[in-house]
């Protein structure tokens, strides 16, 4: 199994865990900004191991593509993970949808009350029936516009962590090597 496979399908599954634990403890808190933001990390960091190894495991110098296939591979494998369970967390909980939308709704009038005024009634009016006609459902539409969104910014974190790594002569010996 590759380094990038193998970081990949690691951070998937410790993101797939944290969602399971907190849909487990409390399904509303599945569409926390604060969780999905504080997985990031999860994936920074394998995608940066990934990366590291393949710097360490090169006999000379990498070219860009090739520094940021390992980290930008190790983003795809976690994203279709983390997306393919969030989909099927809708698909057998009927439940989800409707905390979805009242999710979503709540969120709507947050975001009417700070702007300002630049909502007009005829928006907000508007975003609301999109939502309530949605029914809060998450099909293989919203899946695949999802996973496509992260990738722009997968991509950029994997550019990033290219360019950070692309130095380093001892990096495979500072994540282990034989583990990445």
């Amino acid at each position: 199994m590759s380094g990038s496979l193998r970081n990949g399908v690691i951070a998937g599954a410790l993101t797939i865990a944290l969602y399971s634990i907190v849909y487990l403890i409390d399904k509303s808190q599945v569409f926390s900004l604060l969780l999905y933001w504080g997985t990031v990390p999860v994936t920074v960091f394998f995608m940066y191991r990934a990366a590291v190894y393949e710097v360490g495991y090169a006999a000379g110098s990498l070219y860009w593509r090739e520094l940021i296939r390992a980290p930008f591979g190790v983003f795809v494998v976690s994203g279709l993970m983390f997306w393919i369970f969030y989909y099927l967390l809708f698909t057998f909980d009927s439940e989800m949808a409707a905390l979805s939308m009242a999710r979503q709704l709540e969120a709507l009038d947050v975001m009417q009350e700070y702007s300002g005024g630049q909502l007009t009634e005829a928006q907000i009016v508007e975003a609301r029936r999109e939502i309530e006609s949605s029914g809060g459902k998450f099909s293989l539409t919203n899946l695949a516009f999802s996973f496509a969104k992260g990738i722009l910014g997968g991509f950029l974190i994997a550019l990033i962590i290219a360019f950070a790594t692309r130095g380093r002569s001892d990096g495979a010996n500072q994540l282990g090597r034989s583990d990445a």
